[in-house]
């Protein structure tokens, strides 16, 4: 799958090629995202203005 990311704090955002989801449990379900949104914060968050108290993005 491709996303959107960073490989590191302040890093330029890069097309990442990511493996896919796995398969939904029992009690869950898989959803299709065909497009979304980036709005300022989401550059805050890139940049660590914004401290979203974890590493993963």
């Amino acid at each position: 799958m491709r996303a959107a990311g960073i490989r590191e704090l302040g890093g330029p955002v890069q097309l990442l090629e990511l493996p896919g989801p796995r398969g939904p449990g029992p009690d869950e379900v898989l959803i299709e995202v065909r497009a979304s949104g980036v709005g300022n914060w989401d550059d805050l968050v890139r940049t660590g203005d914004w401290d979203t108290g974890s590493r993963r993005v």
